[in-house]
């Protein structure tokens, strides 16, 4: 049976709700929908990364804990130069969103990385012009991870300069 002033029925296709002169109006209603039902991760634990042709790439591993999610980035660059980078720290989750500010006053050094989790892949860009995050020339901290794993990963042990950095600011 169709139900009045609508074009569902149980026997109706879905697609046939999607299509026709209505179909513009439901696209608030299917972003909506995806992000009240799944379109983000259940946990921000994994291991996230990415690489282009030229070599350059990244590697988020991620652990979280409650509403506090504790990582370590590794940024590299290719050819010529191969330079790389490495921060570490936490930040608070919050709308599956978190940022976290490392401020070294002696070298001159502000790092304020977001990050943006969704269901398959975490965004990464910088706030505020602070770009540095003292990794190597060229270097970028800024771009997709596609999630790898969803096990928890094992930080690197050993001297890690990031593991000093200022727990999350916001």
């Amino acid at each position: 049976a169709r139900f009045a002033g609508s074009r569902w029925s149980p026997a109706l296709p879905l697609n046939a709700v999607f299509d026709g002169p209505m179909r513009h109006r439901w696209t608030p209603v299917a972003i909506a929908c995806l992000l009240a039902f799944g379109a983000t991760p259940t946990s921000m634990t994994g291991t996230w990364g990415s690489s282009d042709r030229e070599g350059s790439g990244g590697r988020l591993l991620t652990k979280q804990d409650g509403g506090k999610v504790e990582f370590e980035l590794e940024c590299w660059r290719g050819a010529p130069s191969y330079n790389s980078g490495r921060v570490s720290g936490e930040f608070l989750l919050s709308n599956n969103r978190g940022v976290f500010r490392w401020d070294d006053k002696e070298n001159r050094i502000v790092c304020e990385l977001e990050f943006v989790f969704s269901a398959d892949s975490v965004a990464v860009r910088y706030l505020n012009e602070s770009w540095k995050c003292g990794f190597g020339a060229n270097v970028s901290a800024e771009r997709s991870y596609p999630r790898r794993s969803t096990k928890p990963p094992k930080f690197r042990t050993g001297p890690n300069p990031g593991r000093d950095h200022a727990k999350d600011s916001r």
